[in-house]
């Protein structure tokens, strides 16, 4: 069983998958935040999700463009916070220094891309995919009707 220091190890190495955390972690503080907010006023409550949308968006450009930070992990059985420390990369840092032994010889990347694109084939075959038409939709509030 993959313990969560290999699972951060082998997803830090991955950009695609550092930027899947990261949304994931983002979308939950919003969410939590909009569901703490929910006896407040509704703009609070959109400002919040708004915000939390917004970072999803500036979210690959900024873990393309911002340098690397490391964070010190330990190990849960050592006293010292000191012993046995390892660098976790971020933001597309390489980590060829930390390699994790992976069952398959497929990437994180590869496999969340695999897993993105069988969802794609799955929605389009489905009846909902009977939809998408492919015709382009212009939003004009109805000036060339």
């Amino acid at each position: 069983m993959i313990t969560l220091r290999e699972a951060m190890l082998a997803a830090g190495g991955s950009m695609a998958a550092l930027i899947v955390v990261k949304a994931t972690v983002a979308m939950a503080l919003g969410l939590l935040g909009a569901w703490l907010a929910r006896r407040s006023r509704a703009a609070l409550r959109h400002v919040l999700l708004s915000a939390a949308f917004s970072m999803l968006l500036v979210l690959p450009l900024v873990s393309t463009v911002a340098p690397a930070v490391g964070i010190a992990v330990w190990s849960v059985g050592t006293t010292a916070p000191a012993a046995h420390v390892a660098s976790i990369p971020l933001a597309g840092a390489s980590a060829a220094a930390h390699v994790v032994p992976v069952a398959s010889g497929l990437s994180v990347s590869s496999v969340l891309l695999l897993m993105w694109l069988a969802g794609a084939a799955v929605f389009l075959a489905s009846k909902a995919g009977a939809w998408m038409t492919g015709q382009a939709v212009v939003v004009d509030g109805g000036a060339t009707i």
